[in-house]
């Protein structure tokens, strides 16, 4: 297995924000504001994805067995604080799923008053 292979891939997320001052009279001023999270997604629905290893996934190991240490003996009930060692069976089933909340685009619109 090579070094980082069990990470998830690259998140693609772009925020936009933008902003337009609207002057009023005395030197008051109305800020609008318009803030775009995962910008990507609003564009395509296939752009922007965030990938998570989902919990209902099996696990990425499964334990499949124990090496006996040295001071185990074949048939007794084995201890890891013998020196046995388990072995584990890499899960090859793609665990990561795109259809979760954080790969969607959301909006938020301000209006601040300025005095």
């Amino acid at each position: 297995m090579s070094r980082n292979s069990c990470r998830t891939p690259w998140d693609k997320v772009v925020n936009l924000s933008a902003r337009q001052t609207l002057p009023t009279v005395q030197g008051k001023n109305f800020i609008l504001q318009l803030d775009i999270f995962n910008f990507l997604n609003l564009l395509n629905k296939n752009w922007g994805s965030r990938d998570f290893g989902s919990s209902n996934s099996p696990a990425l190991l499964t334990r499949r067995s124990y090496v006996l240490g040295p001071n185990q003996q074949a048939g007794a009930p084995i201890k890891i604080a013998n020196g046995s060692q388990p072995v584990f069976i890499y899960n090859t089933v793609n665990q990561f799923s795109t259809q979760n909340v954080s790969s969607n685009y959301a909006l938020q619109l301000q209006l601040k008053y300025s005095f």
